[in-house]
């Protein structure tokens, strides 16, 4: 097995490499990247791992690992055992301009998120929280700050890195839904796997799967007219799912729905939570859905004004 010591180890042809050929130091760095990449997924479904922000690197003719992007956690979370991050925002600001109008929307964001973690984003309208949300998955930019996903800064990713990065290690829940009417949810469901060239077959059986992993295979091939605004929303979950992601984001995700209805659609996130350890990032203007996640920051003016632990969770 490959491991940070045997990493860390001079290497000699390396260092004439790094010498001779700036090529071929960049080559090299990408060949340790995808060593990383590697250890990471590898021990994902394991929970925490030491390789969590793992990011080996030429320098001076030496293969180094660098820890450079751990962070202290708060001390609530910190005294139960943690000691990695999968989410971290650093001094993050977003500012919305309209002529001379200029609206600061983040301010200062500092935030962090444990592997396997449910925090729950609370504010009221318009304090920010799905502006942060946003932009903690890289579908908005920021204006100052820096944001790791995994030890990877989101700013050093052009748009389509990070539209490939969320396609691979992110998924979402929105709280319209977003089903496509002309297709059935096994359709929906398999959509973003055929847009990123997954052979049909294996996208359908993947797509099946997770349908029944939500419980709704008896309705795979419904469209959503003929479906009720809960099973819409499981069909979400399951498009959220399929590629199996180290983190799902969820706006919202019981804004539309009934009560009965709404406490089943999150029973069903407590428990892929709770048995497939991803984490879940989610933003709610309700207490009770606050109250089932491991943590609630609340937010208010554009600013995280509290962090606190609800429920503890068991360190990997």
């Amino acid at each position: 097995m490959v491991c940070r010591a045997a990493l860390a180890r001079p290497s000699p042809i390396y260092r004439q490499a790094a010498r001779a050929d700036k090529s071929a130091v960049a080559a090299i760095n990408r060949a340790l990247r995808l060593v990383a990449t590697s250890l990471r997924e590898m021990y994902w479904a394991q929970g925490p791992c030491p390789y969590t922000h793992f990011k080996p690197r030429c320098q001076n003719g030496r293969i180094e690992a660098s820890q450079k992007n751990s962070v202290f956690f708060p001390k609530e979370i910190a005294e139960r055992g943690y000691t990695q991050v999968i989410i971290q925002a650093q001094q993050v600001k977003k500012i919305y301009r309209n002529g001379q109008l200029r609206v600061e929307a983040l301010k200062d964001i500092n935030m962090e998120v444990a592997p396997g973690e449910m925090v729950a984003i609370m504010g009221p309208s318009g304090c920010g929280k799905t502006t942060l949300l946003n932009c903690l998955s890289g579908l908005d930019a920021i204006d100052e700050g820096n944001i790791f996903i995994q030890g990877d800064n989101l700013r050093d990713l052009s748009d389509r890195e990070r539209t490939t990065y969320r396609a691979q290690h992110m998924g979402f829940i929105f709280q319209d839904f977003n089903l496509l009417p002309v297709l059935s949810a096994v359709e929906n469901v398999e959509l973003p796997m055929l847009v990123s060239r997954t052979p049909s077959r294996k996208a359908r059986k993947r797509a099946l799967e997770m349908l029944e992993l939500v419980g709704l295979s008896d309705r795979a091939r419904h469209r959503p007219s003929e479906l009720s605004g809960g099973q819409r929303q499981r069909v979400t979950i399951a498009r959220a799912l399929t590629n199996e992601p180290a983190i799902v984001w969820a706006d919202e995700p019981t804004g539309n729905l009934d009560s009965e209805t709404a406490q089943d659609i999150l029973d069903l996130l407590c428990r892929l939570n709770r048995e497939n350890g991803q984490t879940f990032v989610v933003v709610t203007h309700d207490l009770s859905v606050g109250k089932l996640a491991n943590r609630i920051l609340t937010m208010r003016d554009g600013q995280i004004v509290d962090s606190a632990l609800i429920h503890d969770m068991i360190p990997g």
